[in-house]
């Protein structure tokens, strides 16, 4: 057993300190970057549905996997997050590492019970309106279900190779073209939510 201060990797970095520090102030920059890609999607999402008056962006957050959530403030329990429409999976350490999760969107459903509604009824007011709501097409991408809050589920047909390699080209448009496009597909069952929150 050894009683050394410091591991071997630890030692090299305090060795090559000047550059490690650079590199992690680069990265520091890279995640607020990051962060304004994800502002960048909630605009460009409120451009054409400005009804959707929240949003929580925690794309680079140690915490978690890396979440884009877009909804409403009539949908938010007091001091949660609001339900929404989600994209999960997006943190670059997550789109970096081919054996993590893919990136996925969904409508989810934060403690709706704390304002009166049953979370039970409304994953079903979601799946029954997705017959009508969806194509066949987009069907075949969704999943409906009722596991970890979520009414509707479905895979981004882009790797997470495809992402980071859209995020890291140019101005990142074409990934925030992607994403927003996803997000339109679902945004379709803003009135539903609607309809779920007017019975609280």
């Amino acid at each position: 057993m050894t009683n050394e201060t410091f591991s071997e990797p630890e030692r090299f970095l305090i060795q090559n300190w000047t550059a490690a520090r650079q590199l992690e102030l680069a990265m520091e920059k890279v995640r607020e970057s990051y962060t304004s890609v994800g502002e960048r999607i909630v605009a460009a999402v409120r451009g054409t549905h400005e009804d959707l008056d929240s949003a929580k962006i925690a794309l680079t957050q140690h915490w978690g996997k890396g979440e884009l959530l877009i909804g409403r403030k009539a949908w938010e329990p007091p001091d949660y997050w609001p339900s929404g429409f989600s994209i999960d999976n997006l943190s670059l350490e997550v789109l970096a590492d081919e054996t993590e999760a893919q990136a996925c969107l969904s409508i989810w459903f934060n403690k709706p019970e704390r304002m009166g509604v049953d979370k039970a009824e409304a994953i079903k007011a979601v799946h029954r309106a997705a017959k009508t709501i969806l194509t066949q097409d987009e069907m075949k991408l969704c999943k409906l279900t009722s596991e970890d809050n979520c009414a509707l589920v479905y895979l981004l047909p882009q790797s997470r190779k495809e992402l980071l390699e859209m995020l890291a080209e140019g101005t990142s448009q074409s990934f925030i073209d992607c994403l927003v496009g996803h997000l339109d597909v679902v945004i379709k069952f803003t009135p539903v939510l609607d309809k779920v929150f007017e019975k609280k």
